[in-house]
């Protein structure tokens, strides 16, 4: 009797260590795709307009290059992102600072 007790109590626990064990890989599992998603959606290029969003990481104008839109020549005191039909022009005591193809 104990004998048949003492394989149901281990049977118990290797069950219940199999579900904490596909819990856990589960629980990794989804902060990689987590992690693998919002590096799809960093952008390459941008302004940053506050300290706080440059120390976040967060670009208050961000886009890519394979959208159509592009950083215009660097000039001596402003950055320009020309769209299709748009002109931005930022000066530099306006930003924080810029992020030009994936480098701040």
């Amino acid at each position: 009797m104990t004998q048949v007790l003492n394989q149901r109590v281990l049977e118990s626990f290797i069950k219940l260590l199999n579900m904490k064990t596909f819990f856990v890989l589960l629980l990794l599992l989804s902060h990689i795709l987590q992690a693998q998603v919002s590096n799809k959606d960093l952008k390459d290029n941008g302004i940053y307009l506050s300290d706080k969003d440059y120390l976040n990481g967060k670009l208050s104008y961000g886009f890519n290059k394979d959208k159509g839109v592009k950083f215009k020549d660097i000039k001596k005191l402003s950055i320009s992102i020309k769209e299709t039909d748009t002109t931005f022009k930022f000066y530099f005591d306006e930003i924080w600072g810029y992020r030009k193809d994936g480098i701040d």
